[in-house]
């Protein structure tokens, strides 16, 4: 397989307005997913074993889910979904969750604002799994978390509590985040993956971590074992990147990705210091 998953976002549609998001928005719940969609797992199969929908909020069109989720299971696809848990989950039927693998659900100071806020998404973690869904949480780190010692890792701690199966901690792009160069910061992410088995980071992340915030020795993911597809169809290394390598003109065109090489990063354009 070429890539590890390819990130497909097939709408920009989104009920919520996070102020760090990299998608523009776009707020008419009418404008359905194309069709298209539908005819990409046959291909998506044959470069990559796992796809992961994301943002704008898919959940908007849980018909389009139930629709994909056929397709995947068709064609042996794992289907992981990111939703800013802010739907109306609860009235939708059992075949909407039906084939996908794992749910994640996006935790940042833009959602969490209050002791509601969060008890809402532990409900949604007992709610999916009672869907028979695995659930994750992308939990955006920000340099807040960081203020007071061991806040980042007991936050960690609750999450897996609460009944999560898997923390991923994402690095922020496009704003501030903490110095993972400090040890104090840096002690904190080895604790959470001794702790925890399914504690992961995300590859921005692990690149600093290990190098620093610039000029790795290694290349990112970047086009690498990872890609992205948007709502128009275009392919880039990576879900921020807007050069579009490929243009998706029909579903067969997918497989043109074994062959296109991307540039090697070893720096995030998107990384603010």
């Amino acid at each position: 397989m070429r890539f590890r998953v390819v990130a497909l976002h097939p709408t920009t549609v989104c009920n919520y307005n996070c102020w760090f998001c990299y998608k523009k928005r776009m707020q008419d719940k009418e404008i359905e997913p194309s069709e298209k969609w539908f005819k990409l797992p046959k291909y998506l199969s044959k470069i990559t074993n796992q796809v992961a929908v994301g943002g704008g909020e898919i959940f908007l069109f849980p018909d389009w889910i139930e629709r994909f989720g056929k397709e995947c299971k068709k064609h042996s696809l794992i289907f992981n979904i990111t939703t800013n848990g802010k739907c109306d989950y609860e009235n939708m039927g059992d075949e909407v969750f039906e084939n996908i693998k794992m749910i994640s659900i996006s935790w940042d100071r833009a959602k969490i604002k209050s002791v509601k806020d969060a008890e809402r998404v532990f409900e949604l973690v007992r709610f999916f799994h009672s869907k028979g869904v695995l659930v994750g949480v992308n939990l955006l780190v920000d340099e807040k978390l960081f203020e007071k010692k061991f806040r980042f890792l007991k936050l960690v701690s609750l999450l897996f509590k609460k009944g999560f199966d898997r923390v991923y901690a994402l690095y922020p792009k496009l704003f501030k985040g903490p110095d993972l160069t400090k040890v104090s910061i840096a002690a904190e992410y080895f604790l959470a993956t001794k702790m925890y088995k399914h504690f992961y980071v995300d590859d921005l992340t692990l690149m600093i971590l290990k190098f620093g915030f610039d000029n790795w020795k290694e290349p990112c993911h970047y086009g690498r074992d990872a890609c992205s597809i948007n709502e128009n169809f275009e392919v880039s290394g990576c879900s921020f990147e807007k050069e579009c390598a490929l243009k998706i003109e029909k579903p067969e065109d997918v497989l043109k990705l074994e062959k296109i090489k991307f540039e090697k990063r070893h720096i995030c354009p998107y990384l603010v210091r």
